[in-house]
């Protein structure tokens, strides 16, 4: 399986890229976000899915990990394939699609083509506990909430809270209030989960 590839691009357009890697020329698919992101370079690297299926095979490509990730796991929903996958990459934003999840968006989820409203509930319920990048993308990370976040999810999983329920809880906490102390949050969290 390819998991990665660097060469110099070929031929480029919003659904694809041909990227010549020491001689051998391979045809990509991508999202419109990672066309957006690579469009003008000659030289790249791009993170690859190698997908095979009773159809054939085909690689697609995405400038970021964790875009790879979020199409792995979509694509493993039943009724999502990889075009609707790159659709979802192409409406929404890494962050965005993992935020829509874990909140629980149908709204958000219902805006990408290919997506009615039975498969992004399928979405929601597979998905929800199976994000484990979402710290790792959250811009809050870094600050002092962000940790408080992390430490209180942390604690939380031990204690066997799903981590999508866990997530949800503790934003729907942060919207209400911004200052807490982990033992409180935490505490707050076992409350509103009884």
């Amino acid at each position: 399986m390819i998991g990665f590839l660097r060469g110099k691009t070929l031929e480029i357009s919003p659904s694809h890229i041909v990227l010549d890697v020491q001689g051998v020329g391979y045809y990509v698919h991508i999202s419109l976000r990672t066309y957006s992101q690579i469009k003008d370079k000659k030289d790249l690297a791009l993170w690859i899915y190698d997908h095979h299926s009773d159809k054939g095979a085909a690689l697609y490509g995405f400038k970021g990990r964790e875009e790879r990730t979020i199409f792995f796991n979509l694509i493993s929903v039943s009724g999502v394939g990889p075009s609707t996958g790159l659709a979802a990459l192409s409406t929404l934003s890494a962050k965005e699609l993992v935020r829509a999840i874990i909140s629980k968006d149908l709204d958000s989820l219902g805006r990408i083509k290919g997506i009615g409203k039975r498969t992004a509930q399928r979405i929601l319920v597979e998905l929800s506990d199976r994000l484990p990048f979402f710290e790792e993308m959250d811009e809050q990370e870094t600050t002092d909430s962000g940790n408080l976040r992390k430490e209180a999810l942390g604690a939380l999983i031990s204690l066997g809270i799903p981590r999508g329920k866990g997530i949800e809880v503790i934003s729907r906490l942060f919207q209400e209030k911004d200052e807490w102390t982990l033992e409180d949050l935490i505490k707050q969290v076992l409350r509103e989960l009884r």
